[in-house]
C-alpha cells in the first residue's frame, strides 16, 4: 500500500504511515460502545508509528544531514519538531547533571529551575529564530512553509542533539571536561544550522535576496535573543544559587 500523503510504500494492514504518521484507514465504531477502547488503541498505534517514523528519520539524517534538510518538507514537520524539543530539554539536562555531580551545592539544585525553565527558554528562542528564517524563506521561495522550515532546521539540528545525548551519558560517568566541550560545541552548532537552512531555500528558486545578508540578519536576531533570554535566565540562576546556598546553610 502507498501512503497518500508522502507516497512511500507501507504494509497493507497499516492504519498509519510509518514514515510520516498520517492515518491511512478509517477506524470503525463498534455498535456495543467499544469506540473509546478503539480510540485508545488508535492513539497508541499512532504513537508507535510516530516513533518508527522518527527512527527512520533519525537514521537517514545521520547519513546525510544536509541532503535530508534539502529535501525535507511538511511531511517531516513532526520529526523536525521532535528534534527541536529533545534538544531544548537534553541540553539543560546535561549542564544540570554536571552541576549536580560536581558543584558544592549540587545535590540541592532544583530540577525545575535548572532544567524546565531553560527548556522553556530554548523553545521560545527557537520559535523566534524559526520565524525569522521563515520570513527569509518566503522571500526566497514563496512555496516555503513554516512547517518545512521546522523540518529542515530540525534535520540539521539532529547532529547537535546527538552530541547532547552523548554529553549527558558522559556526565553520568563524571567525564566533565569532554562533556562541557560537547555541550558548548552543540550550542555553537546552531550557528551552522541557520545558514544551511536558509541556503536550502535559495537553491530551490532564484531570489534577489542574497544569502549573506539573510544569514547576517539572522545572526543579529540570534544575539539579540541570547541577550534577552540569557540575561533573564542568568538572573534566575543567581537567585536559585542564593536560595540553594541559604537552604544548605539553614540545614547546617
Amino acid at each position: 500500500m502507498v501512503c497518500k500523503h508522502c507516497g512511500r510504500t507501507i504494509a497493507e494492514d497499516s492504519n498509519f504511515c510509518t514514515y510520516c504518521g498520517t492515518q491511512t484507514q478509517l477506524q470503525g465504531v463498534s455498535p456495543n460502545g467499544g469506540s473509546q477502547h478503539t480510540s485508545k488503541n488508535q492513539y497508541l498505534k499512532h504513537g508507535k508509528n510516530i516513533g518508527a517514523s522518527y527512527l527512520n528519520f533519525f537514521l537517514e539524517t545521520l547519513r546525510g544531514p544536509v541532503a535530508m534538510a534539502e529535501k525535507a518538507d511538511e511531511k517531516h514537520f513532526i520529526n523536525g519538531l521532535i528534534t527541536i524539543i529533545l534538544f531544548s530539554f537534553i541540553f539543560p539536562l546535561g549542564f544540570y547533571t554536571i552541576l549536580r555531580a560536581n558543584a558544592p551545592f549540587g545535590k540541592y539544585l532544583p530540577f525545575v529551575e535548572f532544567v524546565f525553565y531553560p527548556f522553556f527558554y530554548f523553545l521560545v528562542f527557537f520559535a523566534c529564530l524559526l520565524a525569522v528564517i521563515y520570513l527569509f524563506s518566503q522571500r526566497m521561495n514563496e512555496q516555503g512553509t513554516f512547517q518545512s522550515v521546522i523540518a529542515r532546521f530540525g534535520s540539521l539540528l539532529l547532529i547537535p542533539l546527538v552530541l547532547n545525548i552523548v554529553s549527558v551519558l558522559l556526565a553520568m560517568v563524571n567525564v566533565i571536561t569532554f562533556t562541557l566541550f560537547l555541550l558548548i560545541f552543540s550550542l555553537v552548532s546552531i550557528l551552522i544550522c541557520i545558514p544551511l537552512t536558509i541556503y536550502s531555500y535559495k537553491k530551490d528558486k532564484k531570489s534577489d535576496l542574497d544569502v549573506y545578508y539573510a544569514v547576517l540578519i539572522s545572526y543579529i536576531v540570534v544575539f539579540i535573543l541570547i541577550y534577552i533570554f540569557g540575561e533573564s535566565f542568568m538572573l534566575g540562576m543567581v537567585e536559585d544559587f542564593d536560595f540553594t546556598e541559604s537552604s544548605r546553610s539553614s540545614r547546617w
